[in-house]
């Protein structure tokens, strides 16, 4: 549930907008968003994917990813070049977007074609930070999965030399210098176990930063 709705609320924050962007060699109208919590390579990797799922001629990726004589129907009838930026910035990526629509660059003066690429951009968007969202929640439970499995194991331990100790207490004139030892051991445990509890407080801690 908490997964769902941090996706969501994350999904929510993410905005397009038109903006003026130095791209392709010269100054021109781009749409703009920032995608937070993803890596520049994983958001270049994605659009680079769909840009090929509009069946461009070519992908290139330098400092710009072009995308040659893409056919992204719902914004023209004719093929486009679409060239996009990215910019990692404080822990997110600012990603622009520009369109060649054939002698043109789309800016305001093609409302219904800017709409449509909003809602491309916008869509992408979402969708990487909603995976990178998700990967981070997954990282997150393994971390704590593998300190809960620590916990459990110090915890038998424990028992067992809490179980030794009482037999040793029997007897205790008898074995006064293993249960001296054996003291020294539980203690040890102790702040193993209560380290390992820490961990689980911290990465919890962390992980609520994130959602």
């Amino acid at each position: 549930m908490c997964l769902i709705a941090g996706s969501s609320l994350m999904a929510q924050k993410i905005q397009v907008k038109e903006d003026k962007k130095g791209i392709n060699g010269s100054k021109r109208d781009v749409l703009y968003v920032e995608i937070p919590k993803v890596e520049g390579k994983d958001v270049e990797k994605a659009w680079e994917d769909l840009m090929k799922d509009y069946d461009a001629e070519k992908v290139k990726s330098r400092k710009e990813i072009f995308a040659d004589n893409a056919h992204i129907t719902s914004v023209a009838d004719q093929a486009v070049d679409v060239y996009a930026k990215i910019e990692e910035k404080n822990g997110m990526v600012e990603f622009y977007v520009a369109v060649d629509l054939g002698g043109a660059y789309m800016g305001s003066d093609h409302p219904a074609e800017q709409s449509a690429m909003k809602s491309i951009v916008r869509d992408f968007a979402q969708q990487v930070a909603k995976e990178a969202f998700e990967e981070l929640q997954e990282e997150k439970a393994e971390v704590v999965e593998d300190i809960e499995k620590e916990i459990k194991s110090i915890q038998k331990d424990k028992e067992h030399l809490e179980k030794k100790n009482e037999k040793y207490q029997e007897n205790i004139e008898e074995n006064l210098e293993e249960i001296e030892e054996l003291e020294k051991e539980l203690e040890e445990q102790n702040k193993l176990l209560e380290e390992a509890q820490k961990k689980v407080k911290k990465v919890n801690k962390n992980a609520s930063k994130i959602d």
